[in-house]
């Protein structure tokens, strides 16, 4: 049937020119690091454990990987956190930075130094992912993310956009592990990804 043909050659076409365009199935366009730090912030007041793991601050690390203008966007993200916690959380007051992800030795000397409670993974980082989640879940150490697709493997919460609307994920299992104890009315209005 030529038809058919026609329509599967154009249906390849069509791809092709999609992928030569830019184009990716399933990426989602990015929040703005002003929304993200605080819906996140948000969602991290609903945390019933944040005062005891927290102690006497909120305090976040922007874990990125060394690149090509990652250091920027990092201090940028540090930057919106510190802008949206300046009346800070649940009466702690909100610090925020940028930190490069080197090695897991690295990472433990700067939870210490710093007294970090708190990462939000850059998107750098997802070749490394599984390691920064061991270091999460052994510290419990809440972790955050800037795309759905982190949350499904292995953050405990992320912003998403769905028809440019910015949304809140949350990994179940991953923030349970974390010692994430979450009021069940922000579960409602999360994506829960279990």
């Amino acid at each position: 049937m030529p038809c058919a043909g026609v329509i599967r050659e154009g249906k390849i076409v069509l791809v092709a020119l999609l992928f030569a365009a830019g184009v990716s199935f399933g990426d989602e366009p990015p929040t703005p690091v002003d929304r993200q730090a605080a819906i996140l912030l948000k969602a991290l007041a609903y945390d019933r454990n944040l005062e005891t793991r927290s102690g006497e601050r909120v305090s976040i690390a922007v874990l990125y990987q060394e690149g090509e203008g990652t250091a920027l966007e990092a201090a940028e993200l540090a930057e919106a956190f510190k802008i949206a916690g300046k009346d800070g959380i649940k009466g702690l007051p909100v610090t925020a930075q940028a930190l490069a992800f080197t090695s897991i030795e690295a990472l433990l000397k700067q939870i210490d130094t710093y007294t970090l409670n708190v990462f939000y993974i850059h998107t750098s980082l997802t070749t490394a992912l599984s390691s920064v989640e061991q270091v999460t879940r052994s510290r419990r150490i809440i972790s955050l993310g800037a795309t759905r697709r982190m949350v499904e493997q292995g953050l405990a919460l992320g912003i998403y956009s769905s028809h440019g609307v910015p949304r809140l994920a949350l990994n179940a299992r991953a923030g349970m592990v974390e010692g994430l104890d979450l009021d069940p009315a922000i579960i409602l209005v999360a994506t829960v990804i279990e």
